[in-house]
């Protein structure tokens, strides 16, 4: 299943830790655990997965594959500053943990969980059927279509939520700020009900559940 193992080839932000290559002959699931360092995933039409791990200093890197499962993880200096680059199959599952991290992924049609502690998510055409994504510090950016049962749980502590959706697309929506400040774009909720900082209801006939969630940010919908 991998292809291939380079080291030492200088990069923009240090010198490349790690490059591999795994077949994806069969949709595959990707877990990254960082600590540090932004990640960004795209989607390309080969049907392979290839991962480069960039940092300014030793740092070890581990991967495990385990049938359709592929496992990184960043290892001692627990804090190393370390940059992913990944191209990715657009079906490929996506499982992303980190302390410090922006995330961005993007062309992505598998189920997707980012979870990180500091840092922005921005997540651009994306197709999945489930979406998880929670930072404590950071924005949270999101443009494709809500394509499966879902749910999509989009969740901010102290960071602003944005989504852009088509026009028709039929959802349930829960959003709560407890900033008060909620803006639908010009979605049209039926079956609305609303408080001081949160506001639910259908649009068109419903579907999957939207739930947005922040503590000190803004909700922002736009119609694409």
């Amino acid at each position: 299943m991998i292809f291939g193992l380079v080291l030492g080839l200088p990069g923009p932000l240090g010198v490349v830790r790690f490059v591999r290559s795994y077949n994806a002959a069969r949709p595959i699931h990707l877990g990254i655990a960082g600590r540090n360092g932004d990640i960004t995933i795209n989607s390309w039409n080969k049907r392979e997965v290839n991962v480069k791990a960039i940092s300014p200093e030793q740092v070890e890197i581990q991967d495990q594959v385990a049938a359709d499962a592929i496992a990184i993880t960043v290892g001692r200096p627990r804090m190393a500053k370390v940059d992913f680059e990944i191209m990715a199959t657009g079906d490929t599952s996506v499982s992303v943990k980190s302390r410090l991290s922006r995330v961005a992924l993007s062309g992505i049609t598998g189920h997707i969980s980012v979870d990180t502690l500091n840092g922005d998510i921005t997540l651009t055409d994306v197709h999945s059927p489930c979406v998880e994504a929670k930072t404590l510090i950071g924005d949270i950016m999101f443009d494709g279509e809500l394509s499966g049962e879902g749910p999509y749980n989009l969740q901010s502590v102290t960071g602003d939520i944005d989504v852009s959706l088509p026009a028709s697309m039929s959802f349930d929506l829960v959003a709560k700020s407890l900033s008060s400040s909620i803006n639908l774009g010009g979605f049209f909720l039926s079956e609305r009900s609303q408080d001081n900082d949160w506001v639910a209801g259908k649009h068109e006939r419903g579907g999957p559940r939207l739930n947005l969630t922040t503590f000190e940010g803004r909700i922002v919908l736009h119609k694409k």
